[in-house]
């Protein structure tokens, strides 16, 4: 096939230039004729292979573990198809792999030179997790996993052992798959504008494991369950882009789509057949709840005079999630505490800015400035109930959900100077600004400052030093809330604790020779948390 091809786009090259070449007067001997058709004339330019064969193995092992993300039975298969197609306008690519297996996978491309391109992947991944599971649980569907009413009563009793019940369960194969399709297109409208479509779905189902942990009195256990898994994720991205020399912007919507067809997993207790307080027949686990986050996007750049570049990056969405709210427990020997509501009502406003500003106004000066904004205003309403221990007794203390929000600020400004060949001297400060609900520092600032002198660009040795001074304050604190978790009321945690920084590093690179390089590095800090009474209060270290 690839012999034809090439020989039939041979001729239809060379029979109209043989032609045009007749037609052409002859010209004097000092000047050869042109070589090449003109350029009206178009080939076609076709190709393809197929990779196909019949696979054997023998052998003994871990089957699961041999074929963990692939697929290697035995039998025929079509491991390689690929087929193009090519003409002066158009591109066409298609191929597809191990066509029929659980690691298959299909591609396809189209492409109008200059105005249209499209393409499509279908992959499927398998995940081969034990060839020779037990489990005395039975999957009947919609997240129920049942043990046999005669084995549970009869374990209950004691007449019959959990280890006995278990020699005499089957074994079955456990496996999982995702299905990825993808499908991107990009059309050229114009000269300077291009739209643009994005769509990604991932669905999984199958198995995947997980330990879950059931208490009775006296004692309790944890078995690992094989749990049933069936979701679904949609990615779409659509957006219009516009470029000239002068800059660029982009605008768009993405959307984010989570779909749990399984939101909880029911599994019977093998060791009791009937609820009592101390102990129930049944647990219940819930899964990723259903959501969906959607934005709107905006980008873009634009040059300035004296070297000078803006940029700005921006995107509001909102996140959503009202999957039904489960019980505290599911014990008929309880009575499970009321809800506030029956769904979730969970929300949240999400929004991002990136914007910034570089600039060299001189040969050896660089200027940089960025600013970055985040907002997480969570806006789920704010509900409390009584606590359950285990699904074998009801607590005396309250519980209430906690929607944390977060706001962010944050500011970079950095200079460079290069007063000498490969000597670059540098300065910046950083502050950072953040709110966190929920937290007994509900205000901390960052503020940073730091010195660089680096020389680079010299063939036999490169140095880089580094000192920066930073100071953490935090306020409005709640020690109220170290005291409803039983911490000390000193109590500070040192990743939002005032605190005092000193810190410098030197890195030394040596190149005598092209084929040897001698590294060195040093570094020294200084961790001050004057204002914790427990805790780490402070850390002094060195580092070569």
């Amino acid at each position: 096939m690839r012999m034809k091809s090439l020989s039939t786009t041979a001729a239809f090259l060379l029979l109209p230039a043989l032609g045009w070449a007749q037609q052409t007067p002859p010209l004097p001997p000092a000047q050869p004729p042109p070589l090449t058709a003109p350029a009206d004339i178009v080939g076609v330019r076709q190709q393809g292979h197929v990779d196909a064969g019949f696979r054997a193995s023998s052998g003994s092992g871990d089957n699961a573990r041999f074929n963990r993300f692939r697929d290697l039975r035995e039998g025929p298969f079509v491991g390689g198809f690929r087929m193009t197609r090519e003409t002066g306008g158009w591109f066409f690519l298609g191929e597809a792999d191990n066509v029929g297996y659980r690691d298959q996978r299909f591609a396809g491309t189209a492409e109008s030179i200059g105005r249209f391109k499209a393409s499509f992947e279908w992959d499927q991944i398998p995940l081969f997790i034990s060839g020779d599971t037990r489990s005395l649980q039975r999957n009947l569907g919609g997240g129920i996993l049942d043990v046999d009413d005669a084995v549970q009563q009869a374990i209950q009793a004691r007449t019959l052992t959990l280890a006995d019940a278990m020699a005499g369960a089957t074994a079955f194969d456990m496996r999982s798959r995702r299905h990825v399709a993808a499908f991107d297109m990009t059309y050229t409208a114009s000269r300077d504008v291009d739209l643009r479509l994005q769509v990604k779905n991932t669905g999984r189902n199958g198995y995947h494991l997980q330990n879950f942990a059931l208490a009775t009195s006296p004692g309790g256990f944890t078995q690992e369950l094989g749990i049933p898994i069936d979701d679904r994720t949609t990615d779409i991205r659509l957006g219009v882009e516009w470029a000239n020399t002068r800059g660029l912007l982009s605008a768009g919507i993405n959307a984010s789509y989570f779909e749990n067809g399984i939101p909880t997993v029911q599994f019977d207790n093998p060791q009791r057949f009937t609820d009592i307080s101390a102990g129930a027949s049944k647990g219940l686990a819930v899964t990723w709840p259903s959501n969906s986050l959607v934005s709107f996007v905006a980008a873009g750049a634009y040059k300035l005079p004296a070297r000078t570049r803006a940029t700005a990056n921006i995107s509001i969405g909102r996140a959503n999630q009202n999957e039904p709210l489960v019980a505290p427990t599911i014990n008929t020997a309880l009575v499970a505490p009321p809800l506030a509501r029956t769904t979730a009502e969970a929300a949240a406003n999400v929004v991002s800015m990136v914007y910034g500003l570089n600039s060299r106004p001189a040969e050896n000066l660089w200027l940089n400035a960025r600013y970055r904004y985040y907002d997480y205003a969570n806006n789920t309403q704010h509900f409390e109930t009584t606590k359950i221990v285990g699904d074998w007794a009801l607590g005396t203390t309250p519980w209430e959900n906690e929607p944390l929000s977060v706001r962010r600020h944050t500011l970079d400004l950095d200079a460079s100077f290069t007063p000498m060949r490969y000597a670059v001297l540098g300065v910046g400060y950083t502050r950072e600004a953040a709110r966190r609900s929920f937290r007994i520092f509900e205000d901390t600032a960052d503020d940073i400052f730091r010195v660089t002198a680096d020389s680079t660009g010299n063939q036999y040795f490169t140095v880089r030093l580094a000192y920066e001074r930073s100071t953490r304050d935090g306020s409005n604190f709640d020690g109220h809330l170290l005291e409803e978790v039983a911490e000390q009321p000193d109590m500070r945690h040192f990743d939002i604790a005032n605190l005092k920084r000193d810190r410098a590093t030197a890195i030394l690179t040596l190149t005598p020779a092209a084929w040897m390089s001698l590294n060195g590095s040093m570094g020294t800090g200084d961790y001050n948390y004057e204002d914790s009474g427990f805790g780490l209060r402070d850390n002094t270290n060195r580092t070569y």
